[in-house]
């Protein structure tokens, strides 16, 4: 995961500082809006986009065994306090060795509109997609084939593409269990997947013109924006922090920048998500209702959690079940 934001307050702040410090913790575990850098480009640009993608793709995976062989060297005690700023440096490193291959190789330039966005999406693509293959270098191929094919096929207009890359991974992840990725297909009876959506999720899903699916990291920042305090109540728990550790946020930061490091942002945010149903005491109707859906009422475009709420069968027949009520209602 990329690692970044300023240094979070220590012990002795007060309670609005310590959640403003949180949430500063908050684009690590869940999701960094980026738009849609490609929207405007032309063919050659977009070609030229995921070239440099794929190559800083591997940039990473090469910093990452460098990190991991000074790593080794160092004692375990240091690692969690070092991480952050070991990975930012070699990864500094790695960019720049790359950019000097570049200009070597007298690669064609492209002029982008929009570049430093452009690069900073290339940035976080390309964290986000080394920190799922953990130095596989064959699953970040298929995550970046996965990630531009769905762009081509939706013509390049989407509203985020991090939330592309986002469930391109998550798909990945549970594929070898739910069947290829990219379809939701109704599971479960047909009538208590009636019982468990709310009406009002129903009444929403007829009215919308246009919906997606999000991943479970996407709806997860939506509702810790507008829930703070859970937010600190799941990230503890999700951390196994004891009363007295919770409070002292530069501790928590480095134990968050460990277990991101060890078991990766995909799997840490199925934690944060178990935690805070755990807490919150969410069976799947009020997790629908809470944390399942995003409804933007002036465009009538729904953003629909994909696996955010309920066992997999039951996810899925949700997902059918509301996706069939939005293509019945564009069809009439």
């Amino acid at each position: 995961m990329p690692q970044s934001g300023p240094l979070l307050a220590k012990k002795s702040d007060s309670e609005d500082e310590r959640q403003s410090s949180l949430l500063a913790l908050l684009l690590l575990v869940t999701f960094e809006p980026l738009g849609n850098p490609l929207d405007f480009l032309q063919a050659q640009q977009r070609r030229m986009f995921f070239d440099i993608l794929a190559r800083k793709i591997h940039a990473q995976q090469e910093s990452e065994k460098q990190k991991d062989k000074a790593i080794v060297s160092s004692s375990a005690a240091a690692q969690g306090a070092s991480l952050a700023a070991m990975k930012i440096t070699l990864v500094k490193k790695e960019e720049e060795r790359e950019k000097e291959k570049q200009k070597a190789a007298h690669l064609p330039t492209i002029v982008y509109p929009h570049s430093a966005s452009i690069e900073h999406a290339h940035e976080r693509l390309a964290a986000e997609v080394d920190d799922y293959a953990r130095g596989d270098s064959q699953k970040a191929k298929d995550a970046l084939s996965e990630f531009e094919s769905r762009l081509r096929s939706q013509g390049y207009k989407t509203d985020d593409v991090m939330a592309v890359m986002l469930l391109v991974i998550e798909d990945k992840v549970w594929e070898g269990d739910e069947g290829k990725p990219g379809g939701a297909q109704p599971g479960g009876s047909a009538t208590k997947v009636q019982r468990l959506v709310p009406t009002k999720l129903r009444e929403v899903a007829k009215d919308s013109g246009e919906a997606r699916l999000a991943s479970v990291r996407e709806m997860l920042r939506y509702y810790f924006q507008a829930h703070p305090k859970d937010y600190a109540l799941a990230l503890a728990a999700a951390l196994s922090l004891t009363s007295d550790q919770e409070e002292d946020t530069e501790f928590l930061q480095e134990r968050l920048a460990s277990e991101l490091a060890r078991i990766g942002g995909f799997a840490f945010a199925q934690k944060l998500l178990a935690e805070l149903k755990r807490k919150k005491k969410m069976d799947t109707k009020k997790c629908l209702k809470e944390l399942g859906y995003r409804y933007n009422v002036k465009e009538k475009t729904l953003i629909l959690g994909k696996r955010t709420c309920g066992k997999p069968a039951e996810a899925k027949g949700i997902v059918g079940l509301l996706l069939s009520s939005i293509k019945k209602d564009d069809d009439e």
